[in-house]
């Protein structure tokens, strides 16, 4: 086997021919991720939802990109920073809680965890993203996210 330095996307693109198929929402779904990474800043489902329905499956498009090696999941390296350490009682009802015990953060509650911490572009991401703008796509799906983004970064400087 080959050295290669994203053997997801070699392993997509390589099964028959270099055929890299990109829906409506694995391109929504790429820019917004784009923008909020560059803003540091996420935008949830309520500020887009009237944008373009391509943003209500946001969820099953993140994840077919990152089954065709154009993001990748990082989640597991920051979740600590969000949740506090395991309790045996929950506050409101005094039982142990459901699962490992783990309790999200007021910080995780509050604001969420910050765009780079569960989803990043890889480089072959961040050449699509550049096919995109060369096509005028990525202008086409970034211009009505373009004034929210800038709320939520104006947001974050005051906070």
């Amino acid at each position: 086997m080959t050295d290669c330095p994203n053997p997801v996307l070699r392993d997509y693109v390589t099964s028959s021919a270099f055929v890299l198929h990109l829906g409506k929402t694995h391109v929504v779904a790429l820019v917004r991720l784009d923008l909020e990474l560059a803003a540091e800043a996420r935008l949830n489902y309520s500020q887009v939802r009237g944008i373009s329905r391509a943003h209500q499956l946001d969820v099953t498009a993140v994840g077919g990109l990152i089954s065709r090696g154009l993001v990748v999941n990082v989640w597991p390296k920051y979740e600590h920073l969000y949740r506090a350490k395991p309790t045996t009682q929950t506050y409101l009802t005094g039982r142990p809680p459901h699962g490992d015990g783990l309790v999200w953060t007021d910080e995780y509650i509050k604001r969420g965890a910050r765009p780079g911490h569960v989803h990043n572009i890889t480089r072959a991401g961040r050449l699509v993203c550049e096919l995109l703008r060369e096509t005028g796509q990525y202008a086409d799906v970034a211009g009505p996210m373009l004034p929210l983004i800038e709320a939520a970064r104006e947001r974050k400087r005051a906070s």
